[in-house]
């Protein structure tokens, strides 16, 4: 065998023996655009996902404020349904019962329910509410405004027992 020849194997034998192989500069940046395409991935799954929770935690608010607004109005017309009481929703939609000669409203602004006398506050999340009637039925809708500007509406309905519901004339 000529010298030359020998040496050539006694070099490869020798580098698959002692690892002193490498990664050439191609493998290297196949490797980095790997990484840097997982990366793109995870962070754009990350906002993606922290705009869904802000969305949710918004509407989680709103049907909890719902249901404290809903609670306080059963409770507050439970307690004005008695015989001789007349219920009235004008055409601001604000809720008034009347017995004895005496007014009682119910209104929503700025994130604060009035009932009568009592005022209830903290219910930021939802923006209004408005009363429809149908003869022994109250049906009270509220509402907020989503991020596409969208109005997202939640309702529920109170049935009267003892009370009278009263149509109010358009203009009075």
């Amino acid at each position: 065998m000529c010298g030359r020849m020998r040496d050539i194997r006694v070099r490869k034998y020798h580098n698959e023996k002692c690892g002193k192989g490498g990664f050439t500069l191609v493998e290297l940046c196949v490797v980095l655009a790997l990484l840097a395409i997982l990366t793109t991935m995870i962070v754009s799954f990350s906002v993606m996902m922290s705009g869904f929770a802000a969305e949710n935690k918004i509407e989680y608010e709103f049907l909890e404020d719902h249901a404290a607004l809903k609670e306080k109005l059963c409770t507050w017309v439970a307690e004005n349904d008695v015989s001789g009481s007349v219920f009235a929703i004008n055409e601001g939609g604000i809720l008034t019962v009347t017995r004895n000669g005496i007014e009682k409203s119910v209104s929503f602004a700025d994130g604060d329910l009035s009932l009568a006398e009592e005022k209830i506050k903290g219910l930021d999340s939802i923006e209004g509410m408005s009363f429809t009637s149908n003869e022994k039925l109250i049906k009270c809708v509220t509402y907020r405004t989503d991020k596409n500007g969208q109005r997202v509406e939640r309702s529920f309905v109170f049935s009267l027992r003892c009370g009278v519901i009263e149509e109010v004339a358009e203009g009075e």
